[in-house]
């Protein structure tokens, strides 16, 4: 898909072929950290540790997508929060919206990654297996 971007945005008749080709391009590059992501967080959550992805995921959204994809948003724009007017945007446009996505998805990937290379989560599962036998007595 990759390979023929171009291609493919012309096929399906995009407007702005260039943008379409880089945003290919940039969902080619997160397929990688995708999967890991979600193999490790199926992983993790089938051996009874939910809490490790669930964080991974909170900080990919709220700690890396949120903050760098605001930088996005053109300098005029502001918001009034406690009393206080604010601009979170420096006017980066799209590039801001790709390296967002990107850095998401390879911090849950890492995040899942350095929790499942621990084997903390063997202990989880082990602890789960432990009250599901003493509940079924």
């Amino acid at each position: 898909v990759v390979l023929g971007a171009r291609q493919l945005a012309v096929l399906f008749g995009a407007e702005d072929v260039a943008l379409t080709v880089q945003f290919i391009h940039l969902f080619g590059a997160t397929i990688a950290g995708f999967a890991v992501s979600r193999t490790l967080q199926g992983a993790l959550r089938g051996a009874g540790d939910t809490r490790v992805p669930f964080y991974a995921t909170l900080a990919g959204n709220y700690l890396i997508r949120l903050p760098v994809a605001a930088l996005a948003l053109p300098t005029e724009v502001a918001f009034v929060a406690f009393g206080y007017s604010f601009v979170p945007g420096v006017g980066l446009g799209l590039s801001a919206v790709f390296v967002a996505v990107l850095a998401d998805i390879y911090t849950r990937a890492a995040i899942n990654w350095i929790r499942y290379r621990s084997n903390r989560w063997k202990a989880v599962g082990r602890a789960g297996v432990a009250r599901a036998r003493a509940g079924s007595d």
